[in-house]
C-alpha cells in the first residue's frame, strides 16, 4: 500500500482535499468524521487493501496513523 493510495481512500470517504490529509488527524479534527464515516472508512480500507479487522482492532483506531499502521501490519 502506498501513502498515496491510503490518502486517496481517506479523501474519498471523508470528503477531504488530498492536501489537507495528515496522518495525525483524529475524528474530532474532521467535521464530518462521525461514527458512521468511521465505520465506512474501516470497511473501505478492508475492501481496498484486502485486509480484515477484528472488532477490537476497529475500536482501537483513533487516528489516521492508527489505521495506516493497522493496514501495514495486515499486509503481507
Amino acid at each position: 500500500m502506498t501513502t498515496d493510495a491510503f490518502n486517496q481512500l481517506v479523501s474519498d470517504v471523508l470528503d477531504l482535499n488530498m492536501d489537507s490529509i495528515d496522518l495525525n488527524l483524529k475524528p474530532g479534527d474532521v467535521e464530518n468524521w462521525d461514527s458512521q464515516k468511521h465505520v465506512l472508512l474501516l470497511m473501505a480500507a478492508e475492501e481496498s487493501f484486502d485486509v480484515a479487522f477484528s472488532d477490537q482492532e476497529m475500536i482501537s483506531v483513533g487516528s489516521l496513523q492508527d489505521l495506516y499502521d493497522l493496514i501495514q501490519r495486515k499486509l503481507p
